[in-house]
């Protein structure tokens, strides 16, 4: 079965819960819960935008040169 993938509107809380029974028959709880917290943040952050991940780092206070950092690492994570 493959894994499956949020859906629009759906919060992260709800659809870890989803996921996880969807595929427990193929996978132990942790792994199934590692796979369904990671598959969240790859769909969260695949469609981030660098500008508005560059805002949004200087906003909670890091530097032009840090946020390019960390918004660098967001997108080789998610490509």
């Amino acid at each position: 079965m493959p894994i499956p993938k949020p859906k629009s509107g759906e919060n992260k809380s709800t659809f870890v819960s989803r996921c996880k029974s969807e595929i427990s028959g193929e996978y132990p709880t942790d792994q199934s819960l590692a796979i369904c917290i990671s598959t969240w943040d790859n769909e969260k952050f695949a469609s981030y935008p660098w500008s508005k991940c560059i805002e949004d780092q200087q906003n909670r206070g890091y530097s032009v040169k840090t946020a390019e950092r960390i918004c660098g690492w967001i997108r080789a994570k998610n490509q």
